[in-house]
């Protein structure tokens, strides 16, 4: 179906439908989104059910348990779905393409959570999908991601946004009886159990043992039984979420547009500090898209005077990497500039931010492909150089806190031998006074 529908629209297979049609002139936007429904209709006439839904629907029901989609479709082939299929069961909110952006901006997820009047956003949901749309819209939302698997997307089970994987949709209710934990998180456990007895480090300025590292390591047990379930459902292209906990890493603000240059006196700034020669990578995943009456402008940069980057009229997911040029902290700085003279009450770009430093810059997806790895192999490379880099920061800051020893140590013999000097200056003027005194009173016959 996506290959007919980049046919039509005359697009490569690395370009995102949606974003496409979003890109070209209003005027042509109509034609290209009804070319897309076409062929949604048709493909609508053949579709089937995954397995097990008619049993997790049963139980969700008896559960209490309630449902919502959201879909990059538009509604006509959601509604099928639902009249043929699963007739009866009730979904509340449905989020099609109408809401934009659309996934894999997390948007729509948010949105379903808001009129859940759910306070920690979608941290409190399961995402059940089948593409890499939606374990990334899962995973930015903050929930727990569970994979649909199949042949196509089978390659998806050790990404880094997947936290389980079932291959039938009534698989889910064991899940939701008897929790789970996640794939990535039992990796890292087993990597850091693995790890504990070789990197324990005695010297004379700090001793620690591994668990130093444990930060790195959460290992999240879902137990989505045990607390009051909400659930979104994926069906045929649908995304299905259910509440669960799921602990979220990105740093998400709002940041208000101001025209000319009142913007800059409301720059926004992140502060992080990083090592000399150290890989950063600051992902920046920014709603709205350009052309929207605003534009959101980048400054990466350290406290020393290195530029890093200033990106311009900045929308989605955008990703930066650059090597640090001193021992020094790095602010990333955003500026959102109101281009548009249509009055909209308080326009503000929503921003999700993500540094990562060192051994979390690296892309152990790649490192795993590439030379073949286990999951498990992968989460002891990615552990022994966070823990090879805790070392070399404490090798750091004891380098520091030797030279600054010896700086005091320095200040101290200078103070001491600038006292004895003051003081013996002070015992000579003072000789020399009592000399010359005398000396006067004998010239004048005083004495």
């Amino acid at each position: 179906m996506f290959g007919e529908m980049r046919s039509a629209l005359a697009i490569p297979k690395d370009v995102d439908i949606l974003d496409h049609v979003y890109s070209l002139p209003a005027s042509e936007q109509d034609e290209a989104q009804e070319k897309i429904r076409d062929i949604e209709r048709t493909a609508m006439k053949t579709q089937k059910p995954q397995a097990g839904l008619t049993d997790l629907m049963d139980y969700l029901d008896r559960r209490g348990i309630r449902k919502g989609i959201c879909t990059r479709n538009f509604d006509m082939p959601v509604k099928h779905l639902i009249d043929t299929f699963i007739q009866g069961h009730m979904f509340e909110p449905i989020i099609t393409r109408e809401l934009r952006p659309p996934k894999p901006d997390p948007a729509g997820i948010l949105h379903i959570a808001e009129q859940w009047s759910l306070d920690d956003g979608g941290k409190s949901l399961i995402m059940v999908g089948d593409s890499i749309d939606d374990m990334t819209a899962g995973y930015r939302a903050g929930a727990a991601t569970v994979l649909l698997v199949n042949e196509v997307n089978a390659h998806l089970a050790s990404h880094e946004h997947t936290d389980l994987c079932i291959e039938r949709l009534d698989d889910l209710i064991k899940v939701l009886e008897e929790g789970f934990v996640s794939q990535i998180a039992q990796a890292r456990a087993q990597a850091e159990e693995a790890l504990k007895p070789r990197y324990e480090v005695d010297n004379s300025v700090s001793s620690f043992k591994h668990e130093t590292a444990s930060r790195f390591l959460p290992a999240t047990l879902l137990k989505p039984a045990q607390v009051e379930m909400k659930i979104l459902l994926r069906l045929a292209g649908c995304l299905l979420l259910i509440a669960s906990l799921h602990v979220a890493s990105a740093l998400k603000f709002d940041i208000q547009a101001h025209p000319g240059h009142e913007a800059a006196k409301h720059e926004r700034c992140i502060r992080n500090f990083v090592a000399k020669d150290q890989l950063v990578v600051v992902t920046a995943t920014i709603s709205g898209y350009r052309g929207d009456g605003q534009t959101l402008n980048l400054h990466i940069k350290d406290a020393v005077g290195n530029d890093y980057g200033r990106p311009r009229d900045v929308a989605g997911e955008n990703r930066y990497a650059f090597t640090s040029h001193a021992d020094s902290a790095f602010d990333v700085c955003f500026e959102n500039l109101l281009t548009s003279q249509t009055h909209v009450m308080n326009p503000s770009r929503h921003v999700e931010l993500d540094i990562d430093i060192g051994a979390d810059a690296k892309d152990w997806n790649a490192v795993q492909a590439g030379e073949k790895l286990k999951p498990v192999e992968t989460e002891l490379r990615r552990i022994e150089e966070v823990v090879a880099e805790v070392v070399a920061e404490m090798d750091y800051l004891r380098g520091r806190e030797q030279k600054l020893r010896d700086t005091n140590e320095s200040t101290n013999e200078r103070v001491k031998w600038f006292a004895f000097g003051t003081m013996g200056m002070l015992v000579g003027l003072g000789a020399w006074q009592v000399v010359y005194l005398r000396a006067y009173f004998r010239s004048k016959h005083l004495i």
